[in-house]
């Protein structure tokens, strides 16, 4: 019973230590509801989606690929830079949450929340410097510099992340986990019923290990 105490604490301690930003898919993994659930899927098919679209206007639009002047050459190399950065931070906070939860590592929100923030954010970086090298107007170079950033952080943006709220989120699935491990366990162990019948005659205490033995008969 006290390695499910001790496996609690040390993930607490996980989280404390990395802090990752919560985006869709981490919410409804930590809260297992069927809102939740379905505000994860259509985020995803949302991105998929924008992605998509962004791909069909570079590809049909790939003739005005050019090498323009040295100043938007700059800008275009500077701007994908940025977001490269901001993918990298997403890819982190993905590898930190799969890390303080290994049962997350497998499931269908694991996939979808790779595809999202990892192969998206590479597709992104590549999508804007194309963008850009596109690009002839000053002023669109400067609204796409960082444009295709709203379709990475989607998943983020949809989240509430207050910390308030956050640790309120990471205790509630804390104590269901527990609950869970507990109703798993042999209940001889922590059942007040069990350990009050028979006035505990059934069973001792071990001082030095601080737990209870139950003889075989």
């Amino acid at each position: 019973m006290w390695g499910i105490f001790s496996n609690t604490i040390e993930r607490i301690k996980r989280v404390h230590g990395c802090e990752p930003t919560l985006n869709s898919f981490n919410v409804a993994f930590l809260q297992g509801t069927e809102e939740s659930l379905k505000q994860a899927i259509f985020v995803f098919l949302t991105q998929f989606i924008m992605l998509i679209l962004t791909l069909s206007h570079i590809w049909i639009n790939r003739a005005d690929f050019h090498i323009p002047s040295l100043l938007h050459l700059a800008v275009s190399i500077c701007g994908t830079v940025v977001v490269n950065s901001m993918a990298k931070q997403s890819r982190e906070n993905f590898d930190d949450f799969a890390n303080i939860f290994p049962q997350y590592i497998g499931t269908t929100l694991y996939k979808i929340d790779a595809f999202s923030n990892i192969f998206s954010g590479f597709l992104v970086a590549i999508c804007t410097f194309l963008l850009l090298m596109m690009t002839s107007d000053n002023l669109d170079i400067v609204l796409n510099a960082t444009a295709l950033l709203f379709v990475l952080e989607l998943d983020e943006v949809m989240i509430y992340n207050n910390p308030i709220w956050v640790t309120s989120l990471y205790r509630a699935h804390f104590m269901k986990d527990i609950v869970k491990e507990l109703n798993e366990t042999d209940k001889r162990y922590w059942d007040p019923e069990y350990l009050r019948k028979d006035r505990g005659e059934h069973y001792r205490i071990h001082t030095p290990s601080c737990s209870f033995l139950f003889p075989s008969k």
